[in-house]
């Protein structure tokens, strides 16, 4: 069962509606007998974090972090001019449970570790800075806080805008550093990654389940690679 979104066309962002679908498809697909909590780095006015919150089991935790009003700390400019009130108002009216939606105002960079519960991440945007370096740190971040059977969805990753991502998506791909996340899948302006054990049975299970992926408009196209690890491309269909 895909959720519908019907915030989609009503909150400012950038976001390809079926980014969405393919994460509600991998949610029922692959979370759906398991309790997890959500998180975003970068959610701008909500666009995909009100998505993401409204997959998450009514038991989870939802974070969202962000510098929000403080744009001095904002270096590449990804983002600007989102404002925390704009996002508050989008969580209030959008999302299934409001007072759920932990807000953190900072830098990605300056995150306490200790806050946020290790291995219990189920779904996991990185949208932030758009920088190398802090793409690197993100990927970081999400491997050791993703669950398991978690999803990692990596923004902006063939953005000519923002090569920064692309970049260090890359030099944390292509070393041991990744440890347990990979990525399986690429399409709608994002990277999709999970844990390394689960790389090949998902890639064929995306396969396997490929016409209700069509049904969706979300064409498997082909087989690929990124950084060393084989994935699937994904297009509109």
């Amino acid at each position: 069962m895909i959720t519908e979104f019907p915030h989609y066309d009503k909150v400012e962002g950038w976001l390809y509606l079926k980014a969405l679908h393919f994460t509600s498809f991998y949610v029922s697909l692959c979370l759906s007998d398991t309790d997890f909590n959500s998180l975003e780095i970068g959610v701008y006015n909500g666009k995909y974090l009100i998505g993401i919150e409204n997959l998450t089991p009514s038991i989870g935790r939802v974070v969202a972090i962000d510098v929000f009003n403080n744009q001095e700390l904002n270096i590449d400019q990804s983002g600007p001019g989102n404002k925390l009130e704009i996002f508050q108002a989008n969580v209030r009216e959008f999302c299934s449970n409001p007072s759920r939606v932990e807000i953190v105002c900072l830098d990605s960079f300056d995150i306490e570790l200790s806050t946020l519960e290790m291995n219990a991440y189920g779904l996991i945007s990185i949208d932030g800075g758009h920088t190398a370096r802090h793409t690197f740190s993100d990927l970081e971040l999400a491997t050791r806080l993703m669950h398991p059977k978690g999803l990692v969805i990596l923004d902006d990753i063939l953005n000519q805008d923002w090569t920064g991502v692309v970049s260090g998506a890359v030099e944390y791909f292509s070393t041991d550093k990744s440890g347990r996340l990979v990525p399986f899948a690429i399409g709608f302006n994002k990277l999709f990654c999970c844990h390394f054990t689960r790389h090949k049975s998902l890639l064929q299970l995306f396969m396997d389940n490929k016409n209700y992926l069509m049904e969706l408009s979300i064409d498997p196209f082909k087989l690929t690679n990124f950084a060393g690890h084989q994935i699937l491309s994904l297009k509109d269909n």
